[in-house]
Order: C-alpha cells, then structure tokens, then sequence
C-alpha cells in the first residue's frame, strides 16, 4: 500500500489490484467501506470475483497472470495523454525512455 491505513477514509479513488482486503485484511475493508460511503469510487481488478470485487464501483476481471499486462495498458495510456509528472520522473527516475519503449505495445486493446 502507498499510504497508511486511516488515510484510506479519505481517498477519492482506489484501485485494487489482485488483493481481497475483505478476506487478507479487514481492517483495511472496514476502511474502504467507510470511504466508499464517504463517496470513493473503487475499482478492482482480479481474476477471482471477490468480497472486495463485490463491494466495488467496477471490477475488471482479468485472466490469471495478466496483471502486469493490465499495468503496462495504465502505463501506456498515462504515456499516451501525457498525464506524467515530468517533475518527479526526471528527478527520480531512471531509464523512463527505455520503460516507454517497452511500453507502446501495451495498447488498451493489447492489454
């Protein structure tokens, strides 16, 4: 996780990816839940239909094994629209353009 357990009640949106907070840890599902009544959209993704699939606002459910595939489309698509923090990557990165490169196959389509 990115960031600490009671700052989940704030978040506006949450993407889960493979991780059934329901059943793997309950304290953070209670924490979602309140989110969520607070407004927070979530978004799973998982190859299983899940407690947390099912609380959810969409759920992509994938094929086992392709979760990688389904972050390499994000990536793309954040690529793609510019949506980058040029900042932060040039101050913080390494090997972004060799990253991109890998990246083009990964169309929404692809992924």
């Amino acid at each position: 996780m990115s960031l600490s357990i009671p700052e989940i009640d704030n978040i506006e949106v949450m993407l889960n990816i493979g991780y059934n907070a329901a059943s793997a840890h309950p304290l953070v599902a209670r924490h979602m839940l309140k989110a969520k009544q607070k407004g927070a959209k979530i978004i799973c993704v998982d190859p299983r239909f899940t407690e947390t699939a099912r609380i959810s606002d969409i759920f992509l459910q994938i094929k086992g094994g392709t979760n990688m595939a389904v972050i390499n489309g994000i990536a793309n698509v954040i690529i793609a629209e510019d949506l980058i923090d040029h900042e932060f990557v040039e101050a913080h990165t390494t090997g972004f353009d060799e990253y991109k490169a890998v990246l083009l196959k990964y169309t929404p389509e692809y992924a």
